[in-house]
């Protein structure tokens, strides 16, 4: 009931910005919301700081869920993915935990697990995110010299950092069926670039799931809230994803996307964008004076 109460004092706030067009003091949180999971490309991933086997790893990914889609450890199917995510683990991993999730037979770095395995037929490399021993097949062979791709897949194997021109990985060193995304360089590679090392290590991992969450949900826990709303309040006017309240990707979270949440909280998940409501964009206008000139008392 006082949750309830809250979520409609907020939006009485709003409203009577606009009815009276007088300035008011808003007592909004500031502080940033802490997330792992990160939208692009009509998908939506989860980074994941536990540290799990490869096997595990693609089990526990098929356990979670975003609106019902089960998910599956990461494909990678482009350079833009592949930079995305790396991106997205550097900005969600701070360099001081690098040192826990670590590959002792992969040259000590530090890397996360992504859906690649040859653990079926050595060398028949396939994304195998859930880990049922199928998948799509896109690399053939080692490194050095003695694999190619499969049907022009894309793929990011490590580079001798001494030598770049040099592609060392997947060199399969001692039973290494399961691959990783570098957060940090290796002896045998870069950064960003992928390695494969034995899926008995305990290592941080991303899912992947083949959709986006309900519109207006930006904590992604698959109900559209009074949380959500904070996240929108507390980023409005600013640049942002998704987990910032920015819902029709457009890359600033406004009175839009105010109006997005306001349309589908509480509901059922809805994924095409319906068109705004302008009488609520001017409200979100007149939110956003009265921030300003309370931030100016």
């Amino acid at each position: 009931m006082a949750k309830q109460q809250s979520m409609g004092t907020r939006l009485a706030i709003v409203v009577l910005a606009w009815a009276s067009s007088v300035a008011v003091q808003l007592n909004l949180s500031t502080t940033a919301q802490a997330t792992t999971f990160y939208v692009d490309g009509g998908h939506t991933y989860q980074i994941v700081t536990e540290n799990r086997t490869w096997a595990d790893a693609a089990s526990d990914a098929t356990s979670r869920l975003v609106d019902g889609t089960p998910g599956h450890l990461i494909v990678l199917e482009s350079d833009h993915e592949n930079t995305v995510l790396f991106d997205s683990l550097l900005a969600h991993i701070p360099e001081e935990d690098f040192d826990l999730t670590v590959s002792p037979d992969g040259g000590r770095g530090a890397y996360a697990w992504i859906g690649a395995s040859d653990i079926v037929t050595e060398g028949q490399w396939i994304w195998d995110g859930d880990g049922d021993g199928t998948g799509t097949l896109f690399w053939q062979g080692t490194g050095n010299g003695g694999g190619n791709v499969v049907d022009g897949a894309y793929e990011n194997w490590g580079h001798d950092p001494r030598n770049p021109s040099q592609q060392w990985e997947p060199d399969n060193a001692s039973g290494q069926d399961a691959g990783v995304i570098g957060l940090r360089d290796w002896p045998r590679g870069f950064q960003g670039q992928w390695n494969d090392v034995r899926p008995t290590n305990l290592l941080y991992y991303i899912v992947e799931f083949d959709t986006l969450p309900r519109i207006g949900d930006a904590n992604i826990d698959s109900v559209v809230d009074e949380a959500d709303l904070e996240i929108v309040t507390t980023h409005l006017f600013q640049s942002g994803g998704w987990t910032d309240g920015d819902f029709n990707v457009d890359g600033v979270v406004d009175g839009r996307d105010f109006n997005l949440w306001l349309r589908n909280r509480d509901r059922s998940g809805v994924r095409s964008v319906p068109e705004p409501n302008l009488g609520l964009l001017a409200c979100v206008g007149f939110l956003f004076c009265s921030r300003r000139l309370a931030r100016g008392n």
